[in-house]
């Protein structure tokens, strides 16, 4: 090792030691640590997040390589090393929502979308008797061999598949899980209805077996502000198609395909999971106050100006733009004619469909075959 070489990879280890994790969350200190000293980087990066070498080595120089310019760089960084720590938390908090301390120990356990596999990991951690993953993208199905890799032989059966879950022929290779989570996937599918099917066959008949469903809500008046994946006004609203043309009207360059199939709300799923035979219920209930609809009205006052500014900004054609503004208007005109008819009646079927269908940010379902 030369002399300059050493010098740097000094100052790189004195700034880790002297900024510690804050260094990186620090876009311009990240960069710099990497070009001065990569493995040292990614030894800290090991050390924050509890990874291993493999997976840790692969996702900096792929961030590096294909983020370099983008200031957001450590925030792509925490999103996915800091995963683990999320999915930890995240099954922690929803065992609290169940008469029983642990759901997930001694049972197998499926992740549908399961990305890099952080999910899996907690799910071992946990107690599962077996982890299984299904991941449709290769890139992310090898990110996710890589962190599991070292994982296997720890009274826990881990396995990720690279398969589509609505392969018919492929869901018939498994074998029935008594839990089952599917996050932010159903509303990327063709067909959610078969998607539906095949995770309801997966369940295992036990009584205490369930479905966790998680997926954005296309009604809540945060979503309809800034849609869940691009951020963009009123597009959560839209059929796919409408919505499509619109994606591409307000991000001609960026280079990424409209992903979204289509949303439904919290009953449009519930509807689906019984008709093949399964109860519903949602992860969290609430009452719903006369107060909680003047605030909520207040929230959605600024929805058509930020939607007319966008609209301006990105030059939006106006028949496209009057479009997606009768779209809006007529969400807005529905949530006051809903909150109205409650505000007359007091009737508790109303509470229930305003709770469910317009103030959670994602609707979340657990989903079993009997009444809890």
């Amino acid at each position: 090792m030369g002399l300059h070489t050493a010098l740097t990879r000094l100052r790189s280890q004195v700034l880790l030691w002297l900024k510690g994790p804050s260094a990186l969350k620090n876009p311009v200190v990240f960069l710099a640590l990497y070009d001065a000293d990569p493995e040292g980087l990614i030894e800290a990066v090991m050390r924050l997040y509890g990874s291993n070498r493999d997976y840790t080595s692969h996702y900096v120089h792929q961030l590096v390589r294909h983020h370099r310019a983008n200031p957001l760089i450590t925030l792509y960084l925490e999103s996915e090393m800091g995963g683990l720590g999320r999915a930890r938390q995240f099954l922690d908090a929803l065992a609290g929502s169940f008469d029983r301390p642990n759901p997930f120990r001694g049972k197998r356990c499926l992740d549908v979308g399961a990305n890099a596999g952080q999910t899996l990991l907690a799910f071992c951690e946990r107690g599962a008797r077996a982890a299984v993953g299904v991941e449709i993208d290769q890139a992310r199905y090898e990110t996710a061999r890589m962190n599991l890799d070292g994982v296997r032989g720890e009274g826990c059966q881990l396995e990720v598949y690279n398969n589509d879950i609505l392969n018919g022929g492929f869901i018939r290779t498994l074998s029935t899980f008594d839990v089952i989570f599917c996050l932010d996937v159903i509303e990327h599918v063709q067909n959610p209805r078969l998607l539906v099917h095949h995770l309801s066959s997966l369940l295992a008949k036990e009584p205490e077996g369930f479905i966790y469903l998680k997926v954005g809500n296309p009604f809540c008046y945060k979503n309809v502000l800034a849609e869940p994946h691009y951020q963009i006004p009123g597009l959560v609203l839209l059929p796919h198609e409408l919505a499509k043309v619109y994606y591409e009207a307000s991000c001609p360059h960026d280079g990424l395909n409209y992903s979204v199939e289509a949303w439904h709300s919290f009953f449009g799923y519930e509807g689906m999971f019984r008709d093949e035979g399964l109860q519903c219920r949602p992860l969290y209930d609430c009452h719903i106050y006369q107060k909680d609809l003047d605030r909520y009205l207040r929230l959605v006052e600024p929805i058509l100006v930020k939607l007319s500014a966008f609209c301006e900004s990105k030059q939006i054609a106006p028949g496209l733009r009057h479009e997606v503004e009768a779209h809006v208007r007529g969400y807005l005109a529905e949530l006051v004619a809903v909150f109205d008819r409650y505000r007359a009646t007091g009737d508790p079927a109303l509470d229930r469909l305003i709770w469910l269908k317009y103030f959670p940010v994602d609707s979340e379902l657990i989903v079993s075959r009997h009444s809890e």
